[in-house]
Protein backbone atom coordinates (compact mmCIF):
# COMPACT_ATOMS: atom_id res chain seq x y z
CA UNK A 1 0.00 0.00 0.00
CA UNK A 2 2.87 2.46 0.75
CA UNK A 3 5.61 1.32 -1.24
CA UNK A 4 4.57 4.14 -4.26
CA UNK A 5 4.83 6.94 -1.44
CA UNK A 6 8.47 4.78 -0.63
CA UNK A 7 9.43 5.33 -3.87
CA UNK A 8 8.66 9.00 -4.06
CA UNK A 9 10.31 9.86 -0.57
CA UNK A 10 13.57 8.72 -1.97
CA UNK A 11 13.65 10.00 -4.92
CA UNK A 12 11.60 13.70 -4.55
CA UNK A 13 11.51 14.25 -0.59
CA UNK A 14 13.58 17.57 0.20
CA UNK A 15 15.58 17.99 3.25
CA UNK A 16 13.95 18.55 6.41
CA UNK A 17 14.46 22.22 7.59
CA UNK A 18 15.81 22.48 10.62
CA UNK A 19 14.38 24.87 13.04
CA UNK A 20 16.62 27.05 15.75
CA UNK A 21 13.92 27.32 18.72
CA UNK A 22 12.32 24.09 19.27
CA UNK A 23 10.83 24.93 22.74
CA UNK A 24 8.49 27.96 21.11
CA UNK A 25 4.91 27.89 20.86
CA UNK A 26 3.60 30.96 19.22
CA UNK A 27 4.73 34.06 18.26
CA UNK A 28 3.43 37.70 17.16
CA UNK A 29 2.63 38.24 13.50
CA UNK A 30 2.44 41.90 11.95
CA UNK A 31 -1.21 41.84 12.60
CA UNK A 32 -1.19 40.60 15.98
CA UNK A 33 -2.50 37.11 15.59
CA UNK A 34 -1.19 34.30 17.68
CA UNK A 35 0.63 31.51 15.44
CA UNK A 36 2.26 28.77 16.58
CA UNK A 37 5.84 27.96 15.35
CA UNK A 38 6.84 25.20 13.39
CA UNK A 39 6.72 21.71 15.08
CA UNK A 40 10.55 20.13 14.51
CA UNK A 41 11.52 18.22 11.66
CA UNK A 42 11.98 14.36 11.51
CA UNK A 43 15.78 13.85 12.90
CA UNK A 44 18.00 14.03 10.17
CA UNK A 45 20.65 11.19 11.99
CA UNK A 46 17.42 8.49 12.00
CA UNK A 47 16.91 9.36 8.28
CA UNK A 48 20.20 8.68 7.38
CA UNK A 49 19.80 5.74 8.94
CA UNK A 50 16.82 4.53 7.70
CA UNK A 51 18.43 5.10 4.17
CA UNK A 52 21.46 3.21 4.89
CA UNK A 53 19.92 0.40 6.16
CA UNK A 54 17.46 0.13 3.19
CA UNK A 55 20.87 0.41 0.67
CA UNK A 56 22.34 -2.38 2.70
CA UNK A 57 19.47 -4.51 1.59
CA UNK A 58 19.93 -3.37 -1.79
CA UNK A 59 23.03 -5.19 -2.33
CA UNK A 60 22.03 -8.10 -0.72
CA UNK A 61 19.51 -8.44 -3.37
CA UNK A 62 22.39 -7.74 -6.00
CA UNK A 63 23.95 -11.04 -4.28
CA UNK A 64 24.30 -14.00 -6.57
CA UNK A 65 22.95 -16.48 -3.96
CA UNK A 66 19.18 -17.16 -5.24
CA UNK A 67 18.16 -18.43 -2.47
CA UNK A 68 18.32 -15.97 -0.47
CA UNK A 69 16.70 -13.28 -3.31
CA UNK A 70 13.31 -13.35 -2.17
CA UNK A 71 13.75 -13.17 1.21
CA UNK A 72 16.05 -10.46 1.60
CA UNK A 73 13.07 -8.51 -0.99
CA UNK A 74 10.66 -8.96 1.20
CA UNK A 75 13.28 -7.37 4.38
CA UNK A 76 13.93 -4.46 2.59
CA UNK A 77 9.71 -4.14 1.48
CA UNK A 78 9.02 -4.17 5.43
CA UNK A 79 11.78 -1.79 6.23
CA UNK A 80 10.69 0.25 3.63
CA UNK A 81 6.86 0.65 4.83
CA UNK A 82 7.47 0.60 8.54
CA UNK A 83 9.98 3.59 7.89
CA UNK A 84 7.00 5.49 5.73
CA UNK A 85 4.68 4.30 8.70
CA UNK A 86 6.79 5.86 10.93
CA UNK A 87 7.09 9.09 9.20
CA UNK A 88 3.54 8.95 8.88
CA UNK A 89 2.57 8.94 12.32
CA UNK A 90 5.03 12.02 13.07
CA UNK A 91 3.67 13.89 9.90
CA UNK A 92 0.00 13.63 10.75
CA UNK A 93 1.23 14.49 15.03
CA UNK A 94 2.92 17.49 13.63
CA UNK A 95 -0.13 18.79 11.10
CA UNK A 96 -2.80 18.24 14.16
CA UNK A 97 -1.07 20.56 16.79
CA UNK A 98 -1.46 23.02 13.61
CA UNK A 99 -3.85 25.70 13.40
CA UNK A 100 -6.59 25.65 10.08
CA UNK A 101 -5.42 29.24 9.02
CA UNK A 102 -1.80 28.49 10.03
CA UNK A 103 -0.40 27.60 6.12
CA UNK A 104 2.78 28.63 6.25
CA UNK A 105 3.16 26.45 9.44
CA UNK A 106 1.54 23.23 8.09
CA UNK A 107 3.21 23.22 4.20
CA UNK A 108 7.13 24.00 6.45
CA UNK A 109 7.58 26.91 4.50
CA UNK A 110 8.45 30.68 5.29
CA UNK A 111 5.62 32.88 4.53
CA UNK A 112 7.37 34.91 2.32
CA UNK A 113 8.53 31.39 0.82
CA UNK A 114 8.05 31.94 -3.32
CA UNK A 115 5.39 30.18 -4.87
CA UNK A 116 7.65 27.28 -6.25
CA UNK A 117 8.49 26.20 -2.58
CA UNK A 118 5.19 26.30 -1.28
CA UNK A 119 3.65 23.95 -4.49
CA UNK A 120 6.58 21.60 -3.34
CA UNK A 121 5.76 21.16 0.02
CA UNK A 122 2.43 20.69 -0.68
CA UNK A 123 3.12 18.04 -2.86
CA UNK A 124 5.01 16.09 -1.08
CA UNK A 125 3.05 15.65 2.47
CA UNK A 126 0.10 15.43 0.29
CA UNK A 127 1.21 12.72 -1.81
CA UNK A 128 2.50 10.74 1.54
CA UNK A 129 -0.66 11.56 3.70
CA UNK A 130 -3.10 10.90 0.67
CA UNK A 131 -6.16 9.57 2.09
CA UNK A 132 -7.03 7.30 -1.13
CA UNK A 133 -3.59 5.04 -0.41
CA UNK A 134 -3.24 5.91 3.62
CA UNK A 135 -5.54 4.46 6.24
CA UNK A 136 -4.88 6.51 9.08
CA UNK A 137 -8.05 7.40 11.90
CA UNK A 138 -6.60 11.53 11.25
CA UNK A 139 -5.57 11.26 7.66
CA UNK A 140 -8.72 12.70 6.20
CA UNK A 141 -8.91 16.05 8.33
CA UNK A 142 -5.15 16.74 7.80
CA UNK A 143 -5.20 15.92 4.33
CA UNK A 144 -8.38 18.83 3.75
CA UNK A 145 -6.03 21.30 6.31
CA UNK A 146 -3.28 21.24 4.05
CA UNK A 147 -5.20 22.23 0.72
CA UNK A 148 -5.60 25.50 2.38
CA UNK A 149 -4.03 28.33 0.95
CA UNK A 150 -2.95 26.60 -3.01
CA UNK A 151 -4.92 27.70 -5.92
CA UNK A 152 -7.09 24.62 -7.42
CA UNK A 153 -4.54 23.49 -10.05
CA UNK A 154 -1.77 22.55 -7.74
CA UNK A 155 -5.04 21.33 -5.46
CA UNK A 156 -6.34 19.01 -7.77
CA UNK A 157 -3.05 17.90 -8.94
CA UNK A 158 -2.80 15.79 -5.70
CA UNK A 159 -6.43 15.37 -5.04
CA UNK A 160 -6.43 12.74 -8.53
CA UNK A 161 -2.97 11.31 -8.26
CA UNK A 162 -2.66 8.25 -9.29
CA UNK A 163 -0.48 6.89 -6.39
CA UNK A 164 2.55 6.60 -9.23
CA UNK A 165 2.93 9.67 -10.97
CA UNK A 166 6.43 11.48 -9.70
CA UNK A 167 6.30 15.23 -8.98
CA UNK A 168 9.70 17.24 -9.54
CA UNK A 169 10.04 18.68 -5.89
CA UNK A 170 12.04 21.70 -7.02
CA UNK A 171 8.52 23.58 -8.24
CA UNK A 172 5.56 23.34 -10.68
CA UNK A 173 5.72 22.74 -14.15
CA UNK A 174 9.42 23.13 -13.84
CA UNK A 175 11.36 19.77 -15.64
CA UNK A 176 14.50 18.41 -13.35
CA UNK A 177 17.43 20.38 -14.27
CA UNK A 178 19.13 18.34 -16.73
CA UNK A 179 22.89 19.40 -16.54
CA UNK A 180 22.97 17.66 -12.97
CA UNK A 181 25.62 14.66 -13.17
CA UNK A 182 24.57 11.96 -11.66
CA UNK A 183 27.11 9.68 -10.10
CA UNK A 184 27.10 5.87 -10.21
CA UNK A 185 26.83 4.20 -7.33
CA UNK A 186 29.95 2.10 -5.94
CA UNK A 187 28.45 -1.02 -7.50
CA UNK A 188 28.31 0.50 -10.60
CA UNK A 189 31.34 1.16 -10.88
CA UNK A 190 32.56 -2.19 -10.27
CA UNK A 191 30.40 -3.06 -12.69
CA UNK A 192 32.26 -0.39 -15.45
CA UNK A 193 35.23 -1.54 -13.88
CA UNK A 194 34.58 -5.24 -15.01
CA UNK A 195 33.31 -4.10 -18.57
CA UNK A 196 36.28 -1.71 -19.22
CA UNK A 197 38.96 -4.55 -20.48
CA UNK A 198 35.85 -6.09 -22.63
CA UNK A 199 35.63 -2.69 -24.20
CA UNK A 200 39.32 -2.79 -24.92
CA UNK A 201 38.59 -6.41 -26.80
CA UNK A 202 36.23 -5.01 -28.83
CA UNK A 203 38.59 -2.19 -30.10
CA UNK A 204 40.26 -4.85 -31.87
CA UNK A 205 37.28 -7.03 -32.79
CA UNK A 206 34.09 -5.04 -32.07
CA UNK A 207 31.63 -7.94 -33.23
CA UNK A 208 33.08 -11.08 -31.09
CA UNK A 209 29.92 -12.59 -30.03
CA UNK A 210 31.56 -13.80 -26.72
CA UNK A 211 32.32 -10.21 -25.69
CA UNK A 212 29.35 -8.97 -26.58
CA UNK A 213 26.97 -11.74 -24.82
CA UNK A 214 29.31 -10.74 -21.48
CA UNK A 215 28.37 -7.03 -22.11
CA UNK A 216 24.38 -8.05 -22.42
CA UNK A 217 24.60 -10.02 -19.10
CA UNK A 218 26.62 -6.90 -17.14
CA UNK A 219 23.50 -5.16 -19.14
CA UNK A 220 20.86 -7.05 -17.58
CA UNK A 221 22.80 -7.32 -14.12
CA UNK A 222 22.60 -3.54 -14.46
CA UNK A 223 18.97 -3.67 -15.19
CA UNK A 224 17.84 -6.14 -12.19
CA UNK A 225 19.05 -3.67 -9.67
CA UNK A 226 17.64 -0.30 -11.18
CA UNK A 227 14.17 -2.50 -10.94
CA UNK A 228 14.83 -3.63 -7.24
CA UNK A 229 15.97 -0.04 -6.59
CA UNK A 230 12.49 1.63 -8.45
CA UNK A 231 14.50 4.08 -10.64
CA UNK A 232 14.68 3.84 -14.30
CA UNK A 233 16.05 0.67 -16.02
CA UNK A 234 18.44 1.73 -18.17
CA UNK A 235 19.51 4.07 -15.91
CA UNK A 236 23.18 3.03 -16.16
CA UNK A 237 22.93 0.19 -18.82
CA UNK A 238 25.90 0.63 -21.08
CA UNK A 239 24.44 1.84 -24.28
CA UNK A 240 25.39 0.66 -28.01
CA UNK A 241 28.52 -1.88 -27.44
CA UNK A 242 28.89 -2.44 -31.06
CA UNK A 243 29.40 1.23 -31.24
CA UNK A 244 31.31 1.81 -28.62
CA UNK A 245 33.44 -0.51 -30.18
CA UNK A 246 33.57 0.97 -33.82
CA UNK A 247 34.91 4.32 -32.29
CA UNK A 248 37.72 2.70 -29.96
CA UNK A 249 38.84 1.39 -33.18
CA UNK A 250 39.09 4.57 -34.57
CA UNK A 251 40.39 6.20 -31.59
CA UNK A 252 42.84 3.48 -31.15
CA UNK A 253 44.23 4.50 -34.93
CA UNK A 254 44.16 7.75 -33.86
CA UNK A 255 46.50 7.00 -31.02
CA UNK A 256 48.78 5.45 -33.38
CA UNK A 257 49.43 8.60 -35.25
CA UNK A 258 49.55 10.12 -32.52
CA UNK A 259 51.97 8.12 -31.10
CA UNK A 260 54.53 8.02 -34.25
CA UNK A 261 53.90 11.98 -34.85
CA UNK A 262 52.78 13.80 -31.83
CA UNK A 263 52.53 17.28 -33.10
CA UNK A 264 50.64 15.69 -36.28
CA UNK A 265 52.42 18.25 -38.36
CA UNK A 266 52.24 16.60 -41.46
CA UNK A 267 48.47 15.86 -41.35
CA UNK A 268 47.32 19.34 -40.71
CA UNK A 269 49.87 20.27 -43.41
CA UNK A 270 48.38 17.69 -45.70
CA UNK A 271 44.64 18.35 -44.42
CA UNK A 272 45.13 22.18 -45.29
CA UNK A 273 46.77 21.77 -49.02
CA UNK A 274 44.32 19.25 -49.77
CA UNK A 275 41.28 21.99 -48.59
CA UNK A 276 43.12 24.51 -50.46
CA UNK A 277 42.69 22.28 -53.76
CA UNK A 278 39.77 21.63 -53.34
CA UNK A 279 38.51 25.03 -52.86
CA UNK A 280 40.66 25.90 -55.88
CA UNK A 281 39.31 23.36 -57.95
CA UNK A 282 35.31 24.63 -57.23
CA UNK A 283 36.59 28.22 -57.70
CA UNK A 284 37.71 27.28 -61.02
CA UNK A 285 34.43 25.48 -61.82
CA UNK A 286 32.63 28.46 -61.07
CA UNK A 287 34.41 30.43 -63.39
CA UNK A 288 34.36 28.34 -65.76
CA UNK A 289 30.38 28.36 -65.57
CA UNK A 290 30.46 31.73 -65.54
CA UNK A 291 32.08 31.64 -68.94
CA UNK A 292 29.53 29.77 -70.43
CA UNK A 293 27.02 32.11 -69.13
CA UNK A 294 28.64 34.77 -70.74
CA UNK A 295 28.87 32.96 -73.70
CA UNK A 296 24.50 32.19 -73.29
CA UNK A 297 23.85 35.59 -73.09
CA UNK A 298 25.91 36.41 -76.25
CA UNK A 299 23.68 33.74 -78.44
CA UNK A 300 20.49 36.07 -76.73
CA UNK A 301 21.93 39.33 -78.07
CA UNK A 302 22.59 37.87 -81.75
CA UNK A 303 19.12 36.11 -81.86
CA UNK A 304 17.08 39.44 -80.65
CA UNK A 305 19.55 40.90 -83.47
CA UNK A 306 18.61 38.96 -86.24
CA UNK A 307 15.29 39.10 -85.02
CA UNK A 308 15.07 42.65 -85.82
CA UNK A 309 14.85 41.94 -89.67
CA UNK A 310 11.37 41.30 -89.04
CA UNK A 311 10.64 44.33 -88.13
CA UNK A 312 9.78 46.07 -91.47
CA UNK A 313 6.04 46.57 -91.89
CA UNK A 314 5.16 46.24 -87.94
CA UNK A 315 3.28 48.25 -85.51
CA UNK A 316 5.08 51.16 -83.81
CA UNK A 317 4.56 49.47 -80.59
CA UNK A 318 6.46 46.25 -81.58
CA UNK A 319 9.47 47.70 -82.60
CA UNK A 320 9.73 49.97 -79.46
CA UNK A 321 9.12 46.62 -77.26
CA UNK A 322 11.86 44.78 -79.19
CA UNK A 323 14.28 47.71 -79.20
CA UNK A 324 13.25 47.89 -75.17
CA UNK A 325 13.93 44.24 -75.14
CA UNK A 326 17.22 44.38 -77.29
CA UNK A 327 18.79 47.28 -74.65
CA UNK A 328 17.76 45.30 -71.71
CA UNK A 329 19.79 42.08 -73.26
CA UNK A 330 23.18 44.60 -74.57
CA UNK A 331 22.83 45.46 -70.47
CA UNK A 332 22.74 42.18 -69.06
CA UNK A 333 25.45 40.91 -71.24
CA UNK A 334 27.80 43.30 -70.34
CA UNK A 335 26.44 42.21 -66.47
CA UNK A 336 27.36 38.66 -67.11
CA UNK A 337 31.09 39.32 -68.69
CA UNK A 338 31.50 41.95 -65.53
CA UNK A 339 30.62 38.77 -63.44
CA UNK A 340 32.36 36.58 -65.81
CA UNK A 341 35.98 38.56 -65.60
CA UNK A 342 35.71 38.70 -61.73
CA UNK A 343 34.72 34.83 -61.68
CA UNK A 344 38.17 34.53 -63.16
CA UNK A 345 40.62 36.59 -61.19
CA UNK A 346 38.90 35.12 -58.07
CA UNK A 347 39.64 31.36 -59.30
CA UNK A 348 43.21 32.33 -59.85
CA UNK A 349 43.57 33.86 -56.58
CA UNK A 350 42.09 30.88 -54.94
CA UNK A 351 45.00 28.82 -56.86
CA UNK A 352 47.77 30.95 -55.59
CA UNK A 353 45.86 31.16 -52.08
CA UNK A 354 48.43 29.82 -49.10
CA UNK A 355 45.93 29.58 -46.47
CA UNK A 356 42.65 28.15 -45.82
CA UNK A 357 40.93 31.28 -45.29
CA UNK A 358 42.16 33.12 -48.73
CA UNK A 359 41.04 29.77 -50.27
CA UNK A 360 37.59 29.85 -48.63
CA UNK A 361 37.24 33.86 -48.98
CA UNK A 362 38.40 33.23 -53.20
CA UNK A 363 36.04 30.08 -53.43
CA UNK A 364 32.61 32.27 -52.11
CA UNK A 365 33.88 35.56 -54.72
CA UNK A 366 34.00 33.00 -57.31
CA UNK A 367 30.82 31.38 -56.71
CA UNK A 368 29.02 35.12 -56.24
CA UNK A 369 30.14 36.01 -59.56
CA UNK A 370 28.50 32.81 -61.27
CA UNK A 371 25.68 33.43 -58.99
CA UNK A 372 25.58 37.26 -60.92
CA UNK A 373 26.62 36.23 -64.50
CA UNK A 374 23.59 33.32 -63.99
CA UNK A 375 20.98 35.70 -62.89
CA UNK A 376 22.15 38.40 -66.00
CA UNK A 377 21.60 35.28 -68.18
CA UNK A 378 18.41 34.32 -67.08
CA UNK A 379 17.13 38.38 -67.22
CA UNK A 380 18.97 38.27 -70.84
CA UNK A 381 17.25 35.07 -72.06
CA UNK A 382 13.59 36.56 -70.80
CA UNK A 383 13.66 39.60 -72.23
CA UNK A 384 14.55 37.81 -75.35
CA UNK A 385 11.61 35.23 -75.06
CA UNK A 386 9.42 38.22 -74.91
CA UNK A 387 11.30 39.96 -78.17
CA UNK A 388 10.82 36.96 -79.81
CA UNK A 389 7.14 36.08 -78.60
CA UNK A 390 5.83 39.58 -79.70
CA UNK A 391 7.25 39.40 -83.37
CA UNK A 392 5.74 36.18 -83.69
CA UNK A 393 2.39 37.53 -82.52
CA UNK A 394 2.76 40.35 -85.40
CA UNK A 395 3.36 37.98 -87.82
CA UNK A 396 0.99 35.56 -87.25
CA UNK A 397 -1.65 38.42 -87.50
CA UNK A 398 -0.27 39.84 -90.95
CA UNK A 399 -0.32 35.75 -92.26
CA UNK A 400 -4.11 34.78 -91.12
CA UNK A 401 -5.13 38.69 -92.73
CA UNK A 402 -2.79 37.42 -96.18
CA UNK A 403 -4.29 33.94 -95.89
CA UNK A 404 -7.49 35.26 -96.07
CA UNK A 405 -7.12 36.88 -99.46
CA UNK A 406 -8.03 34.18 -101.68
CA UNK A 407 -10.39 36.39 -104.16
CA UNK A 408 -9.33 38.36 -107.38
CA UNK A 409 -8.90 41.78 -107.28
CA UNK A 410 -11.50 44.17 -108.71
CA UNK A 411 -11.58 48.05 -109.46
CA UNK A 412 -15.27 50.03 -108.97
CA UNK A 413 -15.75 53.82 -109.56
CA UNK A 414 -17.03 55.61 -106.62
CA UNK A 415 -20.26 58.22 -106.45
CA UNK A 416 -17.88 61.07 -106.73
CA UNK A 417 -15.89 59.23 -109.60
CA UNK A 418 -12.70 58.77 -108.02
CA UNK A 419 -11.69 54.65 -108.96
CA UNK A 420 -11.47 52.31 -105.81
CA UNK A 421 -9.35 49.15 -106.11
CA UNK A 422 -9.23 46.63 -103.68
CA UNK A 423 -10.59 42.71 -103.03
CA UNK A 424 -13.68 41.35 -103.84
CA UNK A 425 -14.81 39.03 -100.95
CA UNK A 426 -17.76 36.67 -101.12
CA UNK A 427 -19.95 37.27 -97.96
CA UNK A 428 -23.05 36.04 -95.97
CA UNK A 429 -24.13 39.46 -96.75
CA UNK A 430 -23.26 39.66 -100.45
CA UNK A 431 -20.47 41.10 -102.25
CA UNK A 432 -17.85 42.97 -100.22
CA UNK A 433 -15.45 45.20 -101.44
CA UNK A 434 -11.67 45.71 -99.19
CA UNK A 435 -9.78 49.00 -100.29
CA UNK A 436 -6.29 49.42 -100.64
CA UNK A 437 -6.54 51.97 -98.15
CA UNK A 438 -7.74 49.67 -95.74
CA UNK A 439 -6.11 46.52 -96.68
CA UNK A 440 -2.59 49.09 -95.87
CA UNK A 441 -4.17 49.93 -92.23
CA UNK A 442 -4.30 45.83 -91.79
CA UNK A 443 -1.42 45.29 -93.22
CA UNK A 444 0.56 48.09 -93.37
CA UNK A 445 1.64 50.51 -96.77
CA UNK A 446 4.98 47.95 -97.83
CA UNK A 447 3.34 44.73 -96.95
CA UNK A 448 -0.25 46.23 -98.55
CA UNK A 449 1.81 47.25 -101.37
CA UNK A 450 3.77 43.62 -102.09
CA UNK A 451 0.09 41.86 -101.64
CA UNK A 452 -1.31 44.10 -104.28
CA UNK A 453 1.64 43.29 -106.39
CA UNK A 454 1.64 39.40 -106.18
CA UNK A 455 -1.94 39.27 -106.80
CA UNK A 456 -1.88 41.03 -109.58
CA UNK A 457 1.09 39.11 -110.75
CA UNK A 458 -1.16 35.94 -110.20
CA UNK A 459 -4.45 36.92 -111.98
CA UNK A 460 -2.18 38.47 -114.90
CA UNK A 461 -3.22 42.32 -114.42
CA UNK A 462 -1.64 45.44 -114.11
CA UNK A 463 -0.66 46.52 -110.53
CA UNK A 464 -3.09 49.73 -109.63
CA UNK A 465 -0.18 51.81 -110.60
CA UNK A 466 -0.22 51.08 -113.77
CA UNK A 467 -3.92 49.85 -114.50
CA UNK A 468 -4.77 52.55 -117.28
CA UNK A 469 -8.42 53.47 -117.81
CA UNK A 470 -11.29 52.11 -116.56
CA UNK A 471 -12.87 50.25 -118.51
CA UNK A 472 -9.90 47.78 -119.09
CA UNK A 473 -11.61 46.60 -115.67
CA UNK A 474 -15.27 47.64 -115.86
CA UNK A 475 -18.38 45.63 -117.33
CA UNK A 476 -20.59 48.18 -119.37
CA UNK A 477 -23.26 46.29 -119.16
CA UNK A 478 -22.80 46.97 -115.34
CA UNK A 479 -22.85 50.60 -115.62
CA UNK A 480 -25.59 50.42 -117.64
CA UNK A 481 -27.69 48.94 -115.26
CA UNK A 482 -26.56 50.85 -112.50
CA UNK A 483 -27.63 54.59 -113.09
CA UNK A 484 -25.31 55.86 -110.33
CA UNK A 485 -22.36 54.29 -112.14
CA UNK A 486 -23.33 55.67 -115.52
CA UNK A 487 -23.85 59.45 -114.22
CA UNK A 488 -20.31 58.91 -112.64
CA UNK A 489 -19.26 57.64 -115.94
CA UNK A 490 -20.35 60.25 -117.91
CA UNK A 491 -19.28 63.31 -116.07
CA UNK A 492 -15.66 61.66 -116.10
CA UNK A 493 -16.08 61.25 -119.66
CA UNK A 494 -16.95 65.13 -120.14
CA UNK A 495 -13.89 66.03 -118.15
CA UNK A 496 -11.28 63.72 -119.85
CA UNK A 497 -11.22 63.64 -123.69
CA UNK A 498 -11.75 60.58 -124.91
CA UNK A 499 -9.28 58.45 -127.76
CA UNK A 500 -9.12 55.19 -129.21
CA UNK A 501 -10.50 53.72 -126.07
CA UNK A 502 -14.41 54.92 -126.12
CA UNK A 503 -15.38 55.83 -122.24
CA UNK A 504 -11.95 54.93 -120.88
CA UNK A 505 -11.21 57.50 -117.92
CA UNK A 506 -7.50 57.49 -117.33
CA UNK A 507 -6.08 57.79 -114.08
CA UNK A 508 -3.74 60.82 -112.74
CA UNK A 509 -0.71 60.97 -113.88
CA UNK A 510 2.16 59.85 -111.54
CA UNK A 511 -0.37 60.14 -108.58
CA UNK A 512 1.34 56.23 -107.37
CA UNK A 513 4.71 57.10 -108.28
CA UNK A 514 4.70 59.95 -106.08
CA UNK A 515 2.62 57.99 -103.06
CA UNK A 516 5.45 55.17 -103.59
CA UNK A 517 8.48 57.60 -103.69
CA UNK A 518 7.54 59.12 -100.27
CA UNK A 519 6.80 55.86 -98.83
CA UNK A 520 10.20 54.63 -100.35
CA UNK A 521 11.61 57.46 -99.04
CA UNK A 522 10.12 57.09 -95.05
CA UNK A 523 11.35 53.39 -95.16
CA UNK A 524 14.87 54.52 -96.27
CA UNK A 525 15.10 56.71 -93.40
CA UNK A 526 13.61 54.46 -91.37
CA UNK A 527 16.23 51.64 -92.13
CA UNK A 528 18.63 54.27 -92.28
CA UNK A 529 17.95 55.03 -88.63
CA UNK A 530 18.02 51.51 -87.55
CA UNK A 531 21.22 51.28 -88.83
CA UNK A 532 22.56 54.36 -87.08
CA UNK A 533 21.47 52.83 -83.76
CA UNK A 534 22.53 49.28 -84.36
CA UNK A 535 25.94 50.81 -85.12
CA UNK A 536 25.74 52.79 -81.74
CA UNK A 537 24.74 50.28 -79.77
CA UNK A 538 27.83 47.97 -81.46
CA UNK A 539 29.96 50.56 -80.83
CA UNK A 540 28.74 51.38 -76.98
CA UNK A 541 29.26 47.70 -75.88
CA UNK A 542 32.29 47.60 -77.80
CA UNK A 543 33.64 50.31 -75.41
CA UNK A 544 32.12 48.69 -72.18
CA UNK A 545 34.26 45.36 -72.90
CA UNK A 546 37.39 47.62 -73.66
CA UNK A 547 36.70 48.98 -70.13
CA UNK A 548 35.85 45.83 -69.12
CA UNK A 549 39.19 44.51 -70.37
CA UNK A 550 41.24 47.29 -69.37
CA UNK A 551 39.50 46.58 -65.94
CA UNK A 552 40.59 42.96 -65.78
CA UNK A 553 44.12 44.13 -66.40
CA UNK A 554 44.30 46.29 -63.72
CA UNK A 555 43.19 44.10 -61.61
CA UNK A 556 45.72 41.43 -62.79
CA UNK A 557 48.74 43.82 -62.38
CA UNK A 558 47.02 44.58 -58.62
CA UNK A 559 47.31 41.03 -57.52
CA UNK A 560 50.79 40.24 -59.49
CA UNK A 561 51.76 43.56 -57.13
CA UNK A 562 49.90 41.92 -53.93
CA UNK A 563 51.46 38.35 -54.56
CA UNK A 564 55.06 40.14 -54.85
CA UNK A 565 54.39 41.94 -51.64
CA UNK A 566 53.32 38.89 -49.71
CA UNK A 567 56.33 36.51 -50.83
CA UNK A 568 58.98 39.71 -49.69
CA UNK A 569 56.97 39.77 -46.42
CA UNK A 570 57.11 36.05 -46.26
CA UNK A 571 61.37 35.95 -47.23
CA UNK A 572 61.61 38.44 -44.43
CA UNK A 573 60.05 36.61 -41.97
CA UNK A 574 62.00 33.20 -42.92
CA UNK A 575 64.93 35.13 -42.59
CA UNK A 576 64.25 37.19 -39.37
CA UNK A 577 63.31 34.15 -37.93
Amino acid sequence: MLKSYTVWLRIAKPPPKNTTDVNAKVSQNSFGLATPEATPAVEDGRIAADKERMAAAMRQLLEPSSSSSAETREQVTDAADNNANDEIDVEIKRIMHCFDSSYAEILGVNPNSPEKEVVAAWRHPGCMLHPKFVKHPNVEAVFKTRKMGLDDLNINEIMYWDGEEQFDASGPDTAMNENVILIPSQRMTNVYSEATPLFYRLGQDFSDPVLLEQLYRLNAKIMIANRAENIEENQWTIPGAAFFGSHYNEAGQRYEMLRNDPANEKRDSDATRSGIKNKAQAAAKASAAAVDAHALAKTYLQSITETKDKLEGLDDTTVARVEEAEQAIIAEVANALAAMEIAKASAEKASLASSMQDATEALEAAEAAYTTAAEATKAANLAMDEALSLVDAAESAANSSQSSIEYPWTTTLAADGSLIIGVRKQGATGTQILTTTSLSKVLGRSSAAAEIMRVCERDGIQPPSEAGWVSHYYDPSKVEKDPVRRRALRDSQAITPSDNHLGRQRQSPGAFSEAESRMVQQLQDKVENLENQMKDRVENLENQMKDMKDMTIKMDQNMAALMGMFKEFMRASATTS
